[in-house]
């Protein structure tokens, strides 16, 4: 078997797998990019806050 008959076999077969697939419909793909943005805004608001906090701890002995 070549080089390019494995590269097109690949590809038939990728693109069986990916006819297989339940890809969600445009309501789930909305819905989970909002609890995505809604997650990561809450993950570093968390995370900026304790940046802020420790920076405050660290010039108060510093200083």
């Amino acid at each position: 078997m070549g080089f390019f008959s494995k590269i097109a076999a690949f590809l038939r077969e990728s693109r069986l797998e990916t006819s297989k697939v339940n890809w969600p419909n445009r309501e789930q793909t909305i819905k989970n990019t909002v609890v995505v943005i809604l997650f990561t805004i809450a993950v570093a608001s968390i995370l900026g806050l304790f940046d802020f906090l420790l920076g405050m701890g660290l010039d108060r002995f510093i200083l």
